[in-house]
């Protein structure tokens, strides 16, 4: 029987988990799941949160009709520019000029206030680019992703708002908190190295904290602002939040092109490159139990990376019709 997410386990296929691991830890295919460890949250209930003001600003600008092949920056007026290149690196002075892959953008040096208007980056499936804002902080967006900020951060604060998957170095500033809004959740610090996870279709939000200290609150009914530490993951899904000890490495080298997995449900790396690439994979129960160890290349195309499988596992691969299946060696 086909199925594309959910998956019973039976003591059969356990024992096949044990069988099938150890075929695993040689492979050199690569993406990742999640290992976590539950650790205990700190709440600071004083700390002050971001303007609701600012968010509906931020929040009611729109997304493009359609998505693109190419990676979009869009500008206040909606116009915009598409990119053909995977890595894209773009940067904006402190007066809000922009160059694209050191390219100078003339566009941005036009608008007349610069930091009371938003521009867009909004990366497609299987597509990565780089942002250096007017403060010189940078931001590394994943796949399917979505930034909205000004050329130039008004006097007081730095806030942007996030859809999708980035990785960011807070350039510090103690008079100028850096605010990262997304759809549940207000992230805020001075100076610090984190990634957030918020993509929309997905039901969790998930802050990493690499270095320095974060807070973050909940767009939720009475909730509490949480200080993260290093090494720690905040997690809200269904209105709870959890915090876990875990490995940063395995949540951020996203950004070098790799993710990284240990003994992990292959269920999980079909889930990761379903959202990534956004390809229909269908697979039998007892492939979806297998566990697997190894560093996927997310600059491979979903189909090699499938077929990889093939060389350390009894699995078998084909695609039909554009859909991609996966089954057991007879």
């Amino acid at each position: 029987m086909w199925t594309t997410i959910h998956m019973q386990n039976s003591e059969k296929k356990e024992n096949n988990n044990r069988k099938y691991f150890l075929l695993f830890l040689s492979s050199v295919a690569y993406i990742a799941g999640f290992i976590f460890i539950l650790f205990t949250p700190a709440v600071n209930k004083e700390s002050k949160t971001v303007s609701a003001e600012t968010e509906i600003n931020i929040k009611t600008i729109p997304a493009p009709d359609s998505m693109e092949q190419d990676i979009q920056f869009i500008f206040a007026d909606n116009s915009r520019i598409l990119i053909k290149e995977n890595h894209t690196g773009i940067a904006h002075n402190e007066n809000g000029e922009a160059t694209i892959n050191s390219t100078i953008i003339e566009k941005l040096s036009q608008l007349p206030n610069p930091n009371d208007s938003y521009n867009q980056v909004v990366t497609p499936k299987g597509r990565f680019s780089s942002l250096t804002f007017s403060d010189g902080t940078r931001l590394w967006m994943n796949a399917s992703s979505r930034v909205v900020y000004p050329p130039v951060f008004k006097p007081e604060k730095r806030e942007i708002y996030l859809e999708g998957e980035a990785y960011i170095e807070v350039t510090p500033d103690t008079k100028r908190p850096f605010i990262v809004k997304t759809e549940k959740l207000d992230i805020q610090v001075l100076g610090t190295s984190f990634n957030i996870t918020a993509y929309k279709e997905q039901p969790a939000q998930i802050v990493v904290l690499v270095s320095g200290s974060v807070a973050v609150k909940p767009k939720t009914e009475n909730s509490d602002q949480i200080i993260l530490l290093p090494d720690q993951l905040f997690r809200l899904e269904k209105n709870e939040t959890t915090i876990q000890q875990v490995d940063v490495k395995r949540y951020i080298s996203w950004k070098e092109g790799y993710y990284i997995c240990e003994n992990d449900p292959l269920k999980s790396l079909f889930n990761y490159l379903n959202n990534y690439y956004g390809i229909a994979i269908q697979y039998e129960e007892e492939v979806a139990q297998m566990t697997y160890s190894g560093k996927f290349d997310l600059k491979e195309n979903a189909e090699r990376v499938l077929k990889g499988l093939t060389y350390t596992a009894p699995i078998e691969y084909r695609k039909e019709n554009g859909i991609h299946y996966l089954s057991l060696k007879p």
